[in-house]
């Protein structure tokens, strides 16, 4: 929706879609104000609820948190009333679930106010009643856990944060069971002349051992001289592959230089775009996709030549992951997450074996594909051929399209209108 288009609708339209509906296909000063609107309310519910800790336990400011709650009370039932105002159906509006909610959370401060808050203590912990209004937002809650999952994972699979941390719990166990058997050791056979004769000195001395490989402090007696020895070993070896892991990681990160990310194994997306198959007109739907969603939403590239992929403008692609292999590969299908996918595009992906329609067989192959794993997902096809067209009737939720002008104006159009294609 246009933001010219957005102002001819009536005010109580614009309302509602500033408070409640989110549609994505408004402009991107619409949703960012409606966003700004969120979480202004988020960071007024936040503080209201802190207040609450305040009264209780600093009472002596009461006239100043007395003060604070009426502004917020009044806040809340402003916002109540312009809810109420613009929806859908005014009479029922008061009975349905987030209406509730609105009311429990400013009940309590009206009763309060009316009676001159000598009803305090009775109504002091019921305003907490107004954390309840988080649930109208736990998209955005659901979406920033998710986020950082992604990065976590991301972070975890780029620093092979597995193989440090079992070669890290393996330096500590050793540690461990070299500093107390050397120190018993020496207790029981050495002498008072032994670096190891006191507890804490002894994991000291095999740190040194184990880290630098030098047997510094030498035991006194055979037995843990042995022990050490088998230590010193043991300290070379676990170095070594530490040394060899960090080198693994600096090499992978030169290679990935100027490339995106890759999708981490563990790592699940959810609500993302997908584009299945790569050609020429791909870095120009990314950067289309990128400026009509303004960068909300990851886009996930799944191609043969994935890895060929070029960063161009380092800030888009930071929302652009990679997974490489055969899209019509049902485990490469999968670990994109398709069945999770808001969106996805198939772009002709030909082999250099193929002739004639063979690109466009494997977009439809490709389509079928996608469709049983995410039946509800609305995918935006580009086809090399009308002649492909016949074959496309019974694929429902899809959008064909055949042109090579404006091909990535067409697809953005597709992906963010479906139907559009029609036209």
């Amino acid at each position: 929706m246009s933001q010219k288009k957005f102002f001819d609708l009536s005010l109580r339209r614009r309302l509602r879609i500033f408070l409640e509906s989110g549609d994505q296909n408004s402009s991107r000063r619409v949703r960012l104000i409606k966003f700004a609107i969120d979480i202004f309310i988020l960071i007024a519910i936040i503080f209201s609820c802190i207040l609450i800790l305040f009264d209780y336990y600093m009472p002596s400011y009461q006239e100043l948190w007395i003060e604070c709650e009426i502004f917020f009370a009044t806040f809340f039932s402003i916002e109540y009333l312009i809810r109420w105002y613009a929806s859908e159906n005014r009479l029922k509006y008061p009975l349905t679930f987030f209406a509730l909610i609105d009311l429990a959370a400013i009940l309590p401060s009206i009763l309060l106010i009316s009676n001159n808050f000598l009803l305090l203590r009775l109504f002091r912990f019921a305003r907490f009643l107004r954390l309840l209004k988080l649930i109208r937002y736990n998209q955005y809650f659901y979406n920033s856990i998710n986020n950082l999952k992604n990065k976590y994972s991301a972070f975890r699979e780029e620093y092979q944060l597995d193989h440090l941390g079992k070669l890290f719990f393996s330096s500590v166990t050793a540690l461990i069971i070299g500093a107390n058997l050397v120190y018993f050791t020496e207790i029981e056979f050495g002498t008072e002349a032994s670096p190891y004769y006191d507890y804490w000195e002894s994991y000291w001395n095999i740190i040194i051992v184990l880290i630098s490989g030098i047997e510094d402090k030498e035991p006194v007696s055979l037995a843990g001289k042995i022990e050490v020895t088998v230590l010193l070993i043991a300290g070379i070896c676990v170095v070594g592959m530490i040394t060899a892991e960090i080198v693994s990681i600096l090499v992978g990160k030169f290679s990935r230089k100027g490339k995106p990310v890759l999708k981490p194994l563990n790592g699940r997306m959810e609500n993302h775009i997908v584009i299945l198959g790569s050609n020429s007109h791909l870095d120009y739907i990314i950067r289309q996709l990128y400026t009509a969603f303004s960068g909300e939403y990851y886009i996930l590239v799944v191609s043969r030549k994935a890895d060929d992929l070029s960063v161009t403008i380092p800030y888009i692609y930071k929302r652009v992951v990679v997974v490489e292999g055969d899209p019509l590969h049902p485990d490469i299908l999968k670990k994109a997450d398709i069945q999770y996918a808001r969106r996805v595009i198939i772009l002709p992906e030909g082999r250099s074996s193929d002739k004639g329609n063979l690109a466009d067989n494997r977009s439809l192959m490709k389509t079928l594909a996608v469709s049983s794993l995410n039946p509800d997902a609305r995918i935006t096809i580009q086809l090399e051929s009308d002649e492909s067209l016949k074959y496309t009737d019974v694929l429902e939720n899809s959008d064909f399209i055949v042109s090579s002008n404006y091909m990535e104006k067409l697809i953005s159009q597709g992906v963010l209108n479906p139907g559009v294609t029609e036209i």
